[in-house]
């Protein structure tokens, strides 16, 4: 399968990407589309060392997976076990309020280059949960608080 097409229509939903074991792999792309109501797309990492890069509308991941995403107001990125590295530029302009959380290892999330200070970091753009590092315009921050 080179893409896979989802459209949810209306309705709050939850469309959920589920990585632990290391699936799915897609070689090409998956587009989800929600509609117009409350929607969150949440994606779960592997055990194993994870990154994830956020440009807009686009979320990549290590393990060759990208989504290409419409309409939501939510992203939820849990990395899961392992080192992980959840990047995203200009998370501000996305037009929807992201959620990064960490597990077990050494979690960062990284948002330098987008131009955000750490006033900025006030939900709803941008919660942070479990994270040992952020790293801000090129200044990483240590010992994050889980309530971000």
């Amino acid at each position: 399968v080179e893409r896979l097409e989802i459209d949810t229509f209306g309705g709050n939903d939850i469309v959920s990407i589920n990585t632990t074991d290391s699936t799915p792999y897609l070689p090409g792309y998956m587009l989800l589309s929600t509609g117009t109501e409350n929607d969150t797309i949440k994606i779960f990492g592997t055990p194993d060392d994870d990154r994830f890069y956020l440009d807009g509308s686009l979320l990549t991941t290590s393990r060759s997976l990208k989504i290409e995403m419409q309409g939501q107001e939510g992203l939820e990125v849990w990395a899961g076990n392992g080192n992980d590295l959840i990047k995203a530029a200009a998370p501000q302009d996305a037009g929807y309020a992201i959620l990064a959380s960490g597990d077990a290892g050494t979690d960062t999330l990284d948002l330098s280059g987008s131009g955000l200070s750490e006033s900025d970091l006030l939900y709803p753009l941008v919660q942070a949960f479990g994270l040992e590092a952020l790293n801000l315009s090129h200044n990483a921050y240590k010992a994050i608080p889980n309530d971000l």
